[in-house]
């Protein structure tokens, strides 16, 4: 079932319900409400490979509980024995992982996600092929959630058919534009030259969007995810497919502004970035960045950065270059 748009979403997510109160007041009194859990949108066109992806997910969780909301649960082929309990409406996997219905009750069970013990890592939607994934991403705005991303897959071989067909055209350019990260799918249909002219002309229709190809087999998560997935990783060394990580730390005190400003001049290979700084005027803050979407909130944890320190870790395709070229960058800011 259809996932309802805004602002209709956000207005029945306010309203009271019959298990007393606004989804709004229940949701900042869930168990999780300080931890603002990552919310995650995947869309894209029917047949971009959405549901692919969602498998993958399920799959290759790499210890974390994350709960996946999906159309039709009839579609996700998971293997029997990952699956510990199926209720018809709810699957929980062996590995800890939940896999729901989307429905029009979606905003009313916001607060029961909030609230399992032991408690969810992220949220990760499957937005239908024919909707808007921006629309839905705003559920990831409510309180106990933190908007992570917009994901949207792209089918090479038929993007730009679907683009110029009068019927679905606007609807396939309005996904493309509510992307913060886009990624290329069905790479093995078309020829190398014809994944080029792709990606330019998505360059052409909705401007410097980060790009990623999607391996056959399998994205890496982090791409997806932010850098908790590397974090035993050797910093600036290759992960998973050609893409790289670079950590960055400080050699000087910054402001917020000035932080703002390093992340805003970031290079287009630049995929994802998450760190912890601790600033000269809003002192101790967390930075978030997928694609063209960055956020900086305080840093509520129980041991921030001291002043003057912070670590920012970057992850991007080989081409977005080593640490000399990001502390460069931000050396002539300090």
């Amino acid at each position: 079932m259809e996932c309802p748009d805004l602002p209709g979403a956000i207005r029945s997510a306010r309203r009271a319900d019959d298990r007393g109160g606004s989804i709004t007041t229940r949701l900042m009194t869930t168990r999780g409400a300080r931890r603002r859990v990552p919310f995650t949108v995947i869309g894209g066109f029917l047949g971009a490979g959405k549901t692919t992806l969602v498998n993958d997910l399920l799959r290759h969780a790499h210890g974390e509980r994350i709960a996946v909301v999906v159309n039709d649960m009839g579609e996700v082929s998971i293997d029997a024995d990952l699956i510990a309990e199926h209720d018809g409406s709810t699957i929980t996997l062996a590995n800890g992982c939940i896999c729901c219905s989307l429905s029009d009750e979606f905003a009313l069970s916001l607060p029961d996600l909030l609230d399992l013990d032991p408690p969810i890592d992220r949220v990760v939607v499957e937005a239908s092929g024919i909707s808007d994934p921006g629309s839905v991403a705003q559920y990831g705005t409510l309180p106990g959630f933190r908007l992570d991303g917009v994901v949207v897959l792209v089918d090479v071989e038929t993007i730009r058919g679907h683009a110029a067909d009068a019927r679905i055209g606007p609807q396939v350019l309005r996904q493309l534009e509510r992307a913060d990260l886009l990624v290329l799918t069905k790479l093995d249909l078309v020829a190398a030259h014809d994944v080029s002219e792709v990606r330019s002309w998505i360059a052409d229709v909705v401007g410097p969007v980060p790009c990623t190809d999607a391996p056959r087999d399998g994205l890496d998560p982090s791409v997806l995810f932010g850098l908790d997935h590397v974090a035993g990783r050797d910093p600036g060394g290759p992960i998973d497919h050609g893409f790289r990580t670079t950590t960055v730390r400080p050699g000087a005190p910054i402001s917020r502004d000035a932080l703002d400003r390093w992340l805003a001049g970031l290079p287009s290979h630049v995929i994802r970035s998450k760190g912890r700084v601790h600033t000269t005027d809003h002192g101790p803050v967390v930075v978030h960045v997928v694609g063209r979407r960055r956020a900086i909130t305080p840093d509520r944890s129980a041991s921030p950065p001291p002043p003057g320190t912070g670590t920012i870790v970057v992850i991007g395709t080989g081409e977005m270059g080593g640490d000399e070229a990001f502390e460069h960058g931000w050396d002539e800011l300090t």
